[in-house]
């Protein structure tokens, strides 16, 4: 009887491992400390840059993911992302914006909330302690732009919507006889004037709990815009690139 009830357990243990395994949740949240970079224009005028003319200086940016793997080979795995740039400032120099002069000290606002769904595959699955994720991703940007210039009572309010169709690809180790693992990912749209990309690279850590696995991750991140105007019914045009360390924590199960 005891011999029967241990090789029940055992299966039961086995087939627990089985299905996490085949079946897997993760999830993070965290700071991303994006330090802006580039300039924008309106249209045809003249460009200006973010930092030199807004006077926009890094912000500590939220963002979170989750990834969801099932055991269905035809069906692509889901991966959701959000994070919310964000920055203000008051101009140093004078810019153009909507044909009229925007002066010294007026403020401004620029939001680029994106939201990005990331259908995948797994074409190695810890392999030899190597994971290959290839996909597409849909990445929509939210972007909102302000100004007021209280000395010419100018004032401008704006948000836009775009969509940027990206190939996607996720690299990650796990070190061996460690809790340690390594990973970079890369997202990128390339035509005509379109140009994007975004590249993380990370270390994380799993703390080695039954089921539910509470990790922490700390990366490098890399955002590069580059849209027309004349491509997407927008505005202005923007060329900027947003990069820093981030810092998160979350569950693996």
């Amino acid at each position: 009887m005891k011999k029967i009830l241990l090789s029940t357990l055992m299966l039961s243990l086995c087939s627990l491992w089985l299905y996490a395994d085949l079946f897997r949740i993760e999830g993070a949240a965290g700071a991303w400390k994006a330090d802006p970079s580039g300039s924008m224009n309106y249209k045809n005028s003249a460009s200006f840059d973010l930092q030199k003319t807004l006077s926009y200086s890094s912000e500590t940016i939220t963002y979170a993911w989750i990834l969801v793997k099932h055991p269905i080979p035809a069906l692509p795995n889901l991966r959701l992302e959000y994070n919310d740039l964000g920055y203000s400032g008051v101009s140093q120099k004078g810019y153009t914006w909507e044909g009229t002069t925007v002066g010294v000290g007026a403020k401004s606002t620029l939001s680029l909330k994106q939201y990005d769904a990331i259908l995948y595959y797994n074409i190695l699955d810890n392999t030899f302690w190597a994971t290959l994720d290839l996909g597409l991703d849909a990445k929509f940007i939210k972007s909102a732009f302000d100004i007021n210039d209280p000395s010419d009572s100018y004032r401008y309010s704006a948000s836009d919507n775009v969509v940027l169709p990206m190939l996607y690809g996720r690299l990650r180790a796990e070190l061996p006889l460690t809790d340690i693992g390594v990973e970079a990912d890369l997202k990128w749209i390339g035509y005509g004037s379109v140009d994007a990309y975004e590249i993380r690279i990370k270390a994380d850590y799993t703390f080695d709990t039954f089921l539910i696995e509470p990790m922490i991750e700390l990366g490098y991140r890399t955002l590069v815009v580059n849209i027309d105007s004349g491509d997407y019914d927008i505005d202005g045009s923007l060329d900027a690139d947003f990069s820093g360390l981030y810092l998160g924590v979350g569950i693996r199960y």
